[in-house]
């Protein structure tokens, strides 16, 4: 019989310190481009809709 790996994380687990830093870098370079790009298609200031977003993110 094969065994299956199946790598995750339950909701009390924590993953170690360097992955939350590879994962938080990864969500910077992904979430970035998506709202700088909507802020140009829709004529809004880069730097409003960043505050906006991060404001957003917070409440």
């Amino acid at each position: 019989m094969i065994e299956k790996s199946v790598q995750g994380y339950l909701p009390y687990e924590r993953p170690t310190t360097w992955k939350l830093v590879f994962y938080a870098i990864q969500q910077v370079i992904v979430m970035f481009p998506a709202t700088v790009t909507v802020a140009l298609i829709t004529g809004f200031h880069v730097s409003t809709t960043i505050f906006a977003s991060g404001l957003a993110t917070l409440c």
